[in-house]
């Protein structure tokens, strides 16, 4: 059974549409499908400011903080031109 992923990204809106953010989504199926996982869910913060809230972040973090049953083992964010990948209580080998 495939371990199951989440993705995170927060992005101004004025660069929602724009075609190196597109590639960043896809970008998590990519990852995932590398180090055959299942992507669920991609949690997008499209903000005005870069300073604004992140409500998408806080959503995904209690989500699978608080839901102990919860079949989520990996979460994936993109910062800084890079994929960030943090497992429950796991030490990852990515490929």
């Amino acid at each position: 059974m495939k371990k199951k992923a989440v993705g995170y990204v927060s992005v101004l809106k004025k660069d929602a549409r724009s075609k190196e953010h597109k590639k960043v989504l896809e970008g998590f199926q990519l990852v995932c499908n590398r180090n055959d996982w299942e992507l669920v869910k991609i949690y997008e913060d499209k903000k005005d400011k870069p300073n604004d809230p992140t409500p998408e972040m806080i959503k995904m973090f209690k989500e699978l903080s608080m839901n102990k049953n919860s079949e989520v083992e990996i979460s994936i964010s993109y910062a800084f031109g890079q994929y960030i990948v943090n497992a429950k209580n796991k030490v990852l080998k990515l490929k």
